[in-house]
């Protein structure tokens, strides 16, 4: 989206569904999944459009995050969802743990998930002891 694109009026409906997604994402700190799917709606929806001209300058005044940081959510919380439909494991608890499957196709996904976390976990384990 150009930076010549204009401000619009968000109706009643869409400053609700705004504002709810926002609730999501400030508490989301607490579900990267959660603050993916927020994420990605206010993108598609273009919910940012009445306050801000694209969705990396909404980001960035709103959170203080970088379109790319608001894309490694979302693709992150595409990828956990993915799992959690095709492997019966425990589900990654951080953006960080799955973003390295991001990049792989979704039917890879699943192969790769169970060393993914595992290996993050010990990692974590062993800097954070």
């Amino acid at each position: 989206m150009s930076e010549a694109a204009q401000l619009v009026k968000l109706n009643g409906q869409e400053m609700t569904r705004l504002s709810a997604l926002e609730e999501t994402v400030e508490r989301g700190r607490q579900t990267f999944i959660e603050v993916g799917n927020a994420l990605s709606e206010i993108r598609e929806s273009r919910l940012y459009r009445e306050t801000h001209k694209t969705f990396e300058s909404y980001c960035q005044d709103r959170w203080g995050w970088s379109r790319v940081q608001a894309h490694h959510f979302i693709k992150a919380a595409e990828t956990a969802e993915n799992l959690l439909t095709t492997v019966n494991i425990q589900p990654p608890t951080s953006e960080g743990q799955i973003r390295p499957l991001t990049s792989l196709d979704k039917d890879q996904q699943p192969h790769s998930n169970r060393d993914c976390v595992v290996g993050f976990s010990l990692i974590h384990t062993l800097l954070c002891a």
